[in-house]
């Protein structure tokens, strides 16, 4: 009996195999497929740069079946995107010496960075590492904290927990949130409701408990406190980015807040005592919260 043809319409065409148009190298040694793309390069340059490939390509390990010598047999890299791998072969092809951080993206070096610990490319990883860490290039704190549970850049953690921490929820995007995860969104949620009571302590109550009985003009010193601690307000609840109190607790030390330094000497100090402890409050909690969160992934 003859076979059935299946109709045209449902024969699914495998995608073509196609050389990659920049990183397949006529005098390359070792081929491989990424995803539908060959890429040909030097072995040489993979044993000397990467301990996975060193492993992988000796001699004795290869076999006699031609793996890796043609189009026909290439060693197929599993898990890896072409896109990727090919900016890898861009950093192993492209001198320090030419100063390639002034053609690099966040884009390039975070596949450069992934690849690199993956494929053991310790030069690589250390390349990566610091063009991710320009001011131009840094990942956002949810990508580096996802790099750090991931045991990418371990030392990149409670940093980037410190930084979520400190910001603001309105600029976690979906992005943030789905390398975050729902338990650690929920717990910078908190952490940030913690904090702002600690903030909103600091103005709620006057540190201005009387005046020394050397302040002979109490009316100039408290206007000059009244005036001060208003504009201590402003600060600690200015719209956006919120400055940190330790920050606004050293401008106060240093007599840097208009109407404060109008205060006499004694009663100043005075006003510094008192309110200090509060001020540093803020430090605390997010120490104590940067520990919850961190230990999430160093358990």
């Amino acid at each position: 009996m003859a076979t059935k043809l299946e109709p045209a319409a449902n024969i699914v065409a495998k995608p073509a195999v196609t050389r990659h148009p920049l990183y397949y190298f006529n005098d390359g040694s070792i081929t491989f497929r990424v995803e539908n793309t060959l890429f040909r390069v030097q072995r040489s340059k993979l044993i000397l740069l990467s301990e996975f490939f060193k492993d992988l390509l000796t001699a004795e390990k290869m076999g006699d079946d031609g793996e890796g010598q043609s189009d026909d047999c290439p060693i197929e890299i599993p898990d890896t995107s072409a896109v990727d791998f090919a900016n890898l072969v861009w950093w192993l092809y492209t001198p320090a010496s030419t100063g390639p951080s002034s053609e690099v993206t966040t884009e390039i070096a975070y596949s450069i960075l992934v690849l690199s610990h993956k494929f053991q490319f310790p030069l690589g990883l250390q390349y990566a590492i610091g063009v991710l860490q320009t001011h131009e290039l840094a990942l956002r704190p949810a990508e580096r904290l996802h790099v750090a549970r991931r045991q990418i850049v371990p030392h990149w953690l409670r940093p980037a927990v410190l930084e979520l921490v400190q910001g603001q929820m309105a600029n976690l995007t979906s992005a943030d949130a789905q390398l975050l995860g729902v338990e650690t969104v929920r717990l910078i949620s908190l952490a940030h409701a913690d904090i702002e009571q600690v903030r909103k302590g600091v103005t709620s109550f006057s540190p201005l408990q009387g005046h020394s009985l050397y302040c002979h003009n109490e009316d100039e010193c408290g206007e000059g406190f009244v005036v001060g601690w208003a504009r201590v307000g402003v600060l600690v609840h200015r719209p956006g980015v919120p400055v940190p109190l330790a920050e606004i607790l050293t401008q106060i030390e240093h007599r840097g807040v208009a109407g404060l330094d109008q205060m006499h000497s004694l009663c100043y100090q005075s006003v510094l005592d008192t309110a200090r402890p509060r001020f540093q409050k803020e430090a605390d909690r997010e120490a104590a919260w940067v520990d919850r969160i961190a230990s999430m992934s160093e358990a």
